[in-house]
């Protein structure tokens, strides 16, 4: 996936922004890998929400 590969090369080689004040490119995306995962889960989470309500069950 995208999103870890590209973590992974900014761990591997200390990757940081081209810019006047050079900052780590790291924990930038470290919390774009984890608010991604989170999202995906929360896709699941919505989507068996919605396949036990019409079915008809309760969730509780």
């Amino acid at each position: 996936i995208g999103a870890i590969s590209s973590t992974q090369y900014a761990i591997e080689y200390g990757q940081r922004k081209f810019s006047q004040w050079n900052p780590s490119m790291i924990p930038i995306k470290l919390i774009m890998t984890f608010g991604i995962f989170l999202m995906i889960l929360q896709t699941f989470s919505t989507f068996f929400k919605d396949l036990a309500k019409s079915r008809g069950v309760s969730i509780t």
